[in-house]
């Protein structure tokens, strides 16, 4: 695992810059790139991520349901009468 000099971030193979014949590793951040040595392993690792994955958007209404379950009883530090 690299770093890039500049910023930190952790370098990445650029897969359109990199051939048969040697790696290019590139910073997402900065834009910093240079070549692979020939003796670094390159190991690359693909995430196909599912259309079905599905990111839940709740407006005011269902906000304010109560999900938590919740009981009467008095908190000694500020007096609140009910407890989650």
């Amino acid at each position: 695992m690299e770093f890039c000099p500049k910023c930190g971030m952790r370098l990445v193979i650029d897969q359109k810059a990199s051939s048969k014949n040697h790696s290019v590793l590139i910073c997402p951040k900065c834009d910093y790139q240079r070549k692979a040595a020939k003796e670094e392993p390159t190991l690359v690792r693909t995430v196909n991520s599912s259309s079905e994955e599905q990111i839940a958007v709740i407006g005011e209404e269902e906000a304010k349901i109560r999900t938590m379950s919740t009981t009467k009883v008095e908190c000694p530090k500020c007096a609140n009468k009910e407890a989650y």
